[in-house]
């Protein structure tokens, strides 16, 4: 299970643009709103996470994400 980065700075702006809640996000993808929380100050992240809340976003995940994507 690779573990991603999420580029926070431009996914709070996402968020920020979007106007909705974190609480709506973390439902809307899945997760726990703690786990949000600790991503959006830094922790890494699952690459299923990053997906489901890239998903949530209505964006692609390499979007959000700091690392490369590739199609395999």
């Amino acid at each position: 299970m690779k573990k991603v980065s999420i580029n926070t700075e431009l996914l709070e702006e996402m968020i920020g643009r979007q106007g909705i809640s974190l609480k709506r996000i973390a439902k809307k993808a899945g997760i726990c709103r703690q786990t949000l929380y600790l991503i959006l100050r830094g922790k890494t992240c699952r690459e299923s996470t990053a997906i489901k809340i890239s998903k949530a976003m209505g964006t692609d995940v390499s979007d959000i994400t700091k690392e490369e994507w590739t199609c395999q």
